[in-house]
């Protein structure tokens, strides 16, 4: 029985190249992510929608198992809260969230009002680059 084509042309590719976890530049400098794939900006094929999707969507069930273990209430907190909750997640990592200790406190208690003013009360909020996502953030907090 003989081997599909792609399987064998993968296999030998993963020998060949290696298959890295992180991006890395190769021998010519050029960003590269798993086995062998250019993305650079220069001359790089870049991801496909289908791919960055992907990524997205397993980088955001990751965040939710997080959440989930940092508050004791997740399942019972509304859509808008748990959407509001993972875009920080995503936009801080995990130890962003625990280091708001006072926004996590209040949101363990579900004191919504609170954690919405303690994230206003941070320095990323006062971030001019950030303001407008970080507002809605807050709101949808409150509000959720």
């Amino acid at each position: 029985m003989s081997m599909d084509p792609k399987e064998l042309v993968a296999r030998q590719l993963k020998m060949d190249e290696g298959s890295k976890t992180h991006a890395y530049q190769d021998h010519n400098g050029y960003w590269t992510i798993g086995v062998g794939r250019n993305i650079d900006q220069r001359n790089g094929r870049g991801l496909r929608q289908s791919e960055i999707d992907f990524m997205l969507a397993n980088d955001i069930e990751d965040h939710e198992i997080e959440l989930s273990r940092v508050f004791s209430g997740w399942d019972g907190f509304s859509v808008t809260r748990k959407a509001a909750l993972l875009n920080l997640r995503h936009q801080l990592g995990l130890r962003g969230i625990i280091n708001f200790k006072l926004m996590v406190k209040a949101i363990e208690r579900e004191d919504w009002v609170t954690a919405g003013m303690e994230l206003r009360d941070s320095a990323m909020y006062r971030d001019p680059l950030l303001t407008a996502r970080t507002e809605r953030r807050a709101r949808e907090l409150t509000d959720g």
